[in-house]
């Protein structure tokens, strides 16, 4: 048989938000706050700093994916993106000067295109669209 319940009568608890407490308590413990912790208090949390909980065994980090290129990847990407400049620049300076010619068929907006493109197309050979792992 299961023991028989406490009875209190109506006039006996207070009610604080979630929480009950026994009339004229005045423990601070027991009665919660009801405004927001001062400035201090919280200066008080964030100067403790982040504390990392322990490793457990059901618990895996995540593991800090590093993207790795070869260094011969960096430099075709940086030739590449030197001669997409320098195409985009040479067809620009021929406008400018004076009757020179310093790419084959004179000035030519396809030239533009063609440099923009070049110089895009060595971001994959510097790998700064790789995914994260």
């Amino acid at each position: 048989m299961p023991p028989k319940k406490r009875r209190s009568s109506p006039g006996d608890l207070e009610h604080h938000g979630r929480v009950t407490v026994p009339r004229g308590s005045r423990d601070p413990r027991v009665t919660p706050r009801a405004a927001e912790p001062s400035l201090a208090e919280r200066a008080k949390r964030y100067e403790r700093g982040s504390v990392t909980p322990a490793p457990s065994s059901r618990y895996t980090p995540p593991i800090r994916s590093v993207r790795f290129r070869a260094g011969w990847h960096k430099a075709v990407g940086a030739g590449l993106l030197v001669l997409g400049a320098a195409i985009a620049i040479l067809n620009d300076v021929m406008l400018l000067g004076a009757g020179t010619t310093l790419l084959p068929g004179g000035h030519s907006e396809l030239y533009l295109i063609l440099g923009v493109g070049v110089a895009g197309y060595s971001t994959w050979w510097f790998g700064w669209f790789d995914r994260e792992r």
